[in-house]
Parts: structure tokens; sequence; C-alpha cells
């Protein structure tokens, strides 16, 4: 067998940047926004898993995403009339990241909303996010306490198809003006060199 690569784990800080530009950049938003279960997030990530769904009920039903202010306050709104509560120290640490996720000095002059750069840093967060999430699943399901699965071809066949949809995930950063190749296509001059 060939010996598999390995990489770290996301750590706190890529997960937080990553969220903080998944729910502020439309492009990267859009890319995810089918994709990104509340299920992927983790108990550890709970927060960050309300204001996923919170951000895309509100996409939803307003085409758009919230600013700071509407996001806190549709946030409270969940908080207070549902069963999703948070203890009081996961509730400070969402509100401290939403806070960050909207503090133009966190950014030092970049606007999350518009920068390709930021979504393509996004976008291979997101999409290595995903990849673990994807790994811990496999993990489950080939073995837990006491069984294995029976049809272990057919469990990783339809894994290899998920990793396979997660790594062709693209977001559109500025598009090409000219196709491919316009510059090798090119008619030469005439006398006048008006082509």
């Amino acid at each position: 067998l060939k010996v598999t690569e390995k990489r770290h784990l996301l750590s706190p800080r890529d997960r937080e940047t990553m969220m903080s530009i998944l729910i502020r950049n439309p492009v990267v938003f859009e890319t995810f926004r089918e994709l990104l279960k509340f299920d992927h997030f983790s108990e550890l990530d709970v927060g960050y898993a309300l204001v996923w769904r919170t951000v895309s009920k509100f996409y939803d039903t307003y085409n758009e995403l919230p600013d700071r202010s509407l996001l806190m306050t549709e946030l409270e709104s969940v908080l207070d009339n549902s069963a999703d509560s948070l203890n009081d120290t996961k509730r400070s640490d969402m509100e401290a990241f939403v806070d960050i996720a909207f503090d133009p000095d966190q950014w030092k002059g970049a606007d999350l909303t518009t920068s390709d750069k930021h979504a393509d840093w996004a976008t291979k967060r997101l999409k290595q996010f995903l990849e673990e999430r994807l790994a811990l699943q496999v993990q489950e399901t080939v073995r837990s306490q006491y069984t294995i699965v029976k049809d272990i071809p057919d469990m990783l066949e339809q894994h290899l198809q998920a990793s396979q949809q997660i790594a062709s995930i693209q977001t559109g950063g500025s598009p090409l003006t000219f196709e491919d190749g316009w510059d090798k296509s090119r008619e030469p001059a005439g006398e006048s060199g008006v082509r």
C-alpha cells in the first residue's frame, strides 16, 4: 500500500476566519450554501452551527447576507425562542465571533464581502473542513464499538464520491476577460494594419 500523506487539522483560528468569510462573502456563501450542513459542525462548534443556520435562513428569506445588527437580532431570537440554548460561555464565544467577523480592524482594510483573495482562502479551508468531517464519518462508519461495516467496498465507493465532490468545489474569483488561447488565434494584419 502507498503511504498516505497527512496534514494537520484546521486550527481554531482557521475555523474562525473561514466562518467569518463564509457569512460575509456572497460568492463563498453561495458556493457552500447547499454543501455545508448543520450536522457538519461538532459539539465544539455549536456556536458556528447556529450562526450558519441563522445566516442561511436569513438568506433564504431576504436573498442577501445579514449585516452584524440583523444577524445578532436573528441569533437572539433563535436562542430565546427555541431549544437551541447555549451556556453563557458558548453564547459569549458566539457573540465574540460575530464581532470579529464584522470588525473592519480585524481584517486590516480588506472587504470580506468582495475580496477574491479571502474567498479563495476560505474555499480551500472549507474544503479541508468538509474533508475532515468526511474522514470522521468514514472512521465512525467502518468501525464502531463492537461492529464493523459489512460491505466495505460499497461504503468506500460512497465516500469516494463525496470526496470527489469536495475536491471539485471552486469559487469564482474574477472571471477571465478573455478565453484561454485568445492571443494564439489572431489573424495576421493586412497591409493597412487592420485585421
